[in-house]
């Protein structure tokens, strides 16, 4: 189903049909009413035009009147979805006699119609250059440009993500909080600078550490305890011992390792380097201060 309102008369004469451009909707109707012979103060409309919002002529459709033609306007800063109408049959002609609250009903079959999606962006009809038989209105998407300084109009309600970015960086309104998954970052951060303590804004904020720093998001381990393993600061570090032993002159050197500290709970189990586990050799007893047997017995007399 094309996105347009039902025909307002009768298919009959010359068709027709005017799109706006891209971008811009139909925010004039216009055209010429006239007398007609029945009845007291009885008019009738003669010929519709229509402009669009870049100032874009659709042009007009029908008659130029005969008794008393006058002009009749209509203009409005937002776009039409709304329309109303009413036509007659004269001399088995099919005649829009009324439109848009101009011209005289003259008991006309009454028209009320809106865009089924949109606003007006066209028209299309049919004329016979006397009257207009038919006239509809075409209906295409809000143009971005209104919508973003008229968010909050229904006709603005389904914009494209792009558009109501634009929109709530120029005013952010109550569309925008309840849109806000669509909004950018730099859209809502723009908003959260000026009002810090909106709902929006604190939401969304995670807590920074008090003091500046940078909150720990390490994994603990499985079993509830945490690993730590340090090194001494002086890791690296040579130790020289220098040891003389009895008479050789020896010279030993060791090496420290680093000391590991691995700590469970509260369990703590330090692990010796070699050289601690086991007894220097200039720390054992020398050989001459061990028990020796004397290299001669003294003779004992007979």
């Amino acid at each position: 189903m094309a996105n347009q309102t039902p025909l307002l008369g009768k298919p009959k004469g010359t068709s027709f049909t005017s799109t706006c451009p891209e971008g811009s909707y139909i925010n004039q109707f216009y055209g010429i009413k006239d007398s007609v012979p029945i009845g007291d103060n009885n008019t009738m409309i003669i010929s519709i035009g229509a402009k669009c919002s870049d100032g874009t002529d659709l042009g007009k459709r029908g008659g130029h009147g005969v008794i008393s033609p006058s002009e009749w306007n209509l203009t409005q800063a937002k776009p039409f979805t709304n329309f109303t109408g009413s036509y007659v049959m004269m001399n088995q002609n099919p005649t829009i006699n009324k439109f848009m609250g101009n011209g005289n009903t003259l008991n006309g079959a009454e028209w009320t119609e809106r865009c089924p999606k949109g606003v007006a962006t066209g028209v299309f009809g049919y004329t016979n250059d006397v009257v207009v038989a038919g006239y509809g209105i075409q209906c295409g998407p809000p143009p971005n440009k209104y919508c973003i300084d008229n968010l909050e109009e229904v006709i603005c309600s389904g914009v494209d993500a792009d558009t109501l970015n634009k929109a709530c960086s120029k005013n952010f309104t109550e569309t925008c909080k309840d849109k806000k998954d669509l909004l950018t970052s730099n859209t809502l951060n723009a908003y959260c600078k000026k009002n810090p303590t909106d709902e929006i804004c604190t939401s969304n904020q995670s807590t920074p550490a008090q003091d500046g720093t940078s909150t720990d998001t390490s994994t603990p381990a499985q079993d509830g305890t945490s690993t730590d393993t340090s090194t001494s600061s002086s890791g690296g570090m040579l130790l020289l011992i220098i040891a003389i032993i009895l008479g050789g002159g020896a010279i030993f050197f060791a090496t420290r390792d680093n000391k590991k500290e691995k700590s469970t709970g509260n369990k703590s189990t330090t692990q010796q380097t070699y050289y601690q586990q086991q007894q220097p050799y200039y720390q054992q007893q020398p050989y001459y201060q061990q028990p020796q047997q004397p290299y001669y017995q003294p003779m004992q007399r007979v």
